[in-house]
């Protein structure tokens, strides 16, 4: 019975390929160990204009289906899909001969002309990859979107295991993983970088910031522009958007939906790509285009030079400086270090940060990926947080961001994490990047060196890349906790080998900020003039009130100003859309007063946004009825 639905249903199959205008051919290609592997051939009915250049994608699955009619009738492309030999991952994607194999038999064939480009996304990205490992010599052309480089970083990023999403995709190679928890040769094996100075493959690469497997994309084009092989070296273009790794075409992302210019056509640039390599249409725009697009994103429904492309031709950038933030006792992110300080929390395994929201894959946590507003974890005992002072100019965030922790802990081994957020005038707080680091791990990924209770040790964080504007009005926040589950695993604060530990300890960590061993939050910026200092304070904090609150149908803001200047009072709701703009008018100095009338709006709660001088003030009114 089961073979007869199998039939039925490829016969299905095969009907709905009828109907495209192109025909369908399956053949086992052998491989020179003798295994054959299943492949599937789709030519164009009109065959007036065979040999025809082939693009392969290497991947067990349908997804990709949709791109066959396109590919064959309107491009004019064979379009090849094979079946990888196992779901072995590891040794699938380094053995590239399998890929190499399958290449230099389709080259051969009197429809195909010689030439072949691949592309794939995610795990079936890094296929594509790794068939320019071995370089091929009639392969001419790759387009990857959204994967790994680094089996190591992957798995072990700061080295923590990626719990959550290790445990979900990679079931065949978790006793090879937890057996190999620190770097060594048996992971350099996995290190594709390591084989990038013999590529000589063009490649266009796709990732997005919030993206699984960022910034591997970034690292790649890095690699392969620079130090690849010769036709790889100078021919490599990258994109990054502000995307998260299962909506990598939209223009949503987590809790946040950004303007509709961050969509990027990847089909119509990577058809371009094809084109000008294998069909030499040297004069389609893919030549001027840019070898590296990044998009700058920023907080929406305000406008400014942020949610826009940036556009380069080469990196290291020359535009970029370094500011540097202080994390102090009184919580705030300070330009200036204290002279000491120090503040400790309570890090229990069996009650871990949970996740929220961030670089997770796909379909984990419920789909929870991308930005996400942090402050249900915010204000726990055991996260410490600080934030910026309110500045007058924006910033742009732009590239690598670390943060140097100076720390102690009254266990032999524990972990450190860190996250990045946007402080709304709302009160969310949106995620930007995160990070974390094993103590035990801190000198090196590949040593192992427990920490001795009490003492003070220097490490850093790895909060990854990103391009983001703060903007007047927001705050730039920081949060220093020991957890972030299930996307990590949660560290039992033993010192025991991983995965084999016998008990769960709480630990006690101490962050500190003072002298020489300042805590400190490193970022990359962009040379837009900007200068940090704090914004006039005409806003008298003390005198700013909201009677009646909660209210029913209307209520008034009172506030002070200890100077005369320009006044902005806007309304938001929850979700930071703009419902009301109360005051935008030049105002004396003394006291004020707006009245807003919710009438027509549903019940619930709402934020005041009051700017003078470039200061803002935020508060909570609530709507009943």
């Amino acid at each position: 019975m089961k073979t007869r639905i199998l039939i039925i249903a490829f016969a299905a199959f095969l009907i709905t390929l009828e109907c495209y205008s192109y025909t369908t051919e399956t053949v086992y290609i052998e491989m020179r160990d003798g295994v054959k592997l299943y492949t599937l051939i789709f030519k164009p009915d009109d065959t007036s204009d065979f040999p025809l250049p082939v693009i392969m994608i290497r991947a067990n699955t349908s997804t990709y289906d949709t791109s066959i009619p396109i590919t064959t009738d309107e491009q004019r492309y064979i379009y090849v899909k094979q079946a990888i030999r196992s779901n072995d991952l590891l040794d699938t994607l380094i053995n590239g001969y399998d890929a190499y194999d399958t290449v230099e038999w389709l080259s051969a064939q009197d429809w195909c002309d010689g030439d072949i480009g691949t592309w794939g996304g995610s795990r079936f990205g890094a296929f594509s990859y790794g068939s320019s490992l071995k370089n091929p010599q009639h392969l001419k052309c790759v387009s990857v979107t959204t994967i790994f480089i680094n089996w190591y970083d992957y798995v072990y990023p700061g080295g923590c295991f990626r719990k959550n999403d290790i445990e979900y995709f990679h079931q065949n190679e978790l006793p090879s993983f937890k057996e190999h928890y620190s770097y060594s040769e048996w992971w350099d094996k996995y290190n594709m970088i390591n084989y990038f100075d013999t590529v000589r493959t063009p490649i266009f690469h796709f990732g997005g910031w919030y993206d699984l497997f960022a910034p591997a994309q970034l690292d790649a084009f890095y690699h392969l522009q620079y130090h690849g092989g010769e036709g790889a070296r100078g021919n490599q273009k990258v994109i990054i958007g502000p995307q998260q790794h299962t909506k990598i075409l939209s223009n949503e992302s987590g809790q946040i939906t950004f303007p509709l210019n961050a969509i990027f056509d990847r089909n119509a640039l990577r058809y371009k790509w094809f084109d000008y390599w294998m069909k030499d249409q040297k004069d389609n725009m893919i030549a001027d285009y840019p070898n590296i697009s990044l998009y700058l994103m920023g907080p929406v429904g305000e406008t400014g030079h942020w949610n826009n492309w940036l556009t380069y031709d080469e990196w290291p950038f020359t535009d970029t400086d370094t500011l540097r933030f202080y994390p102090a006792d009184n919580k705030i992110l300070s330009l200036e270090k204290d002279a000491s300080g120090s503040q400790s929390f309570d890090f229990d395994p069996n009650n871990p940060v949970p996740t929220v929201g961030g670089n997770n894959g796909f379909y984990t946590l419920g789909n929870q990926e991308g930005p996400y507003d942090q402050r249900n974890v915010w204000e726990r005992p055991d996260v410490l947080v600080f934030e910026t002072p309110y500045y007058d100019e924006s910033y742009d965030i732009f590239g690598n961001i670390k943060l140097k922790v100076f720390m102690s802990s009254d266990r032999t081994d524990t972990d450190i994490t860190a996250k990045l957020v946007d402080i709304y005038p709302d009160g969310r707080h949106m995620l930007i990047n995160d990070g974390i680091i094993m103590a035990r791990l801190r000198n090196g990924v590949d040593r192992e060196e427990l920490i001795t209770p009490g003492e003070i040790y220097e490490m850093e964080i790895d909060l990854n890349y990103t391009a983001y504007t703060v903007v007047p009005g927001h705050k730039l926040g920081l949060a220093i906790s020991s957890s972030n589950y299930p996307r990590y695993r949660v560290n039992p604060n033993t010192g025991e080998p991983l995965f084999k530990e016998t008990e769960m300890l709480i630990a006690t960590n101490t962050i500190y900020f003072g002298g020489d061993q300042a805590t400190e939050l490193i970022l990359p910026i962009r040379k837009t003039g900007f200068t940090p200092t704090s914004v006039n304070d005409k806003i008298s904090e003390s005198n700013i009130s909201i009677y009646p609150n909660p209210f029913s149908q209307s209520t008034t803001i009172n506030y002070e100003l200890r100077e005369a200047g320009y006044v902005s009072l806007k309304l938001f709701d929850m979700l930071g859309n703009e419902v009301s703009v109360l005051v935008d008018e030049w105002q004396e100095a003394g006291r004020h007063q707006a009245r807003f009338d919710g009438i027509g709006l549903p019940a619930g709660v709402y934020y005041y946004s009051l700017r003078s001088g470039e200061r803002v003030e935020s508060g909570k009114m609530i709507l009943i009825r």
